[in-house]
């Protein structure tokens, strides 16, 4: 009758923070660095002179890299890497799955 009322049941999972989350979403690097990514899922990186002007995305897959279509800004790079894990049938780190479950289900309906 009153389910509302519940407490919610206490939480098994280790909760993840933000630097952990971001870790596994993306990287930046400079324009002339070639320092590899190596991950077991895709990770975007951004490549600029600084953070806050980024040129370009590319989308790093262990030992593959393939750059976006230059006139890409961030969400079509991150759409880009949302269906990779589909291309891929990869499944997503532990990390994010939290957030991509808000993703499919509050922005991308």
């Amino acid at each position: 009758m009153f389910e509302y009322l519940k407490t919610p049941p206490p939480r098994s999972k280790r909760a993840f923070t933000e630097l952990e989350m971001m870790n596994e979403l993306m990287v930046f690097r400079m324009e002339n660095d070639i320092q590899f990514v190596s991950q077991p899922h895709p990770i975007l990186v951004a490549v600029g002179s600084n953070k806050k002007c980024v040129s370009k995305y590319q989308l790093h897959l262990e030992y593959m890299t393939m750059d976006l279509p230059t006139n890409s800004n961030f969400l079509s790079a991150l759409a880009l890497w949302l269906e990779s894990f589909y291309v891929f049938n990869i499944s997503f780190p532990p990390t994010l799955r939290e957030f991509w479950q808000f993703l499919m289900i509050h922005v991308l309906e």
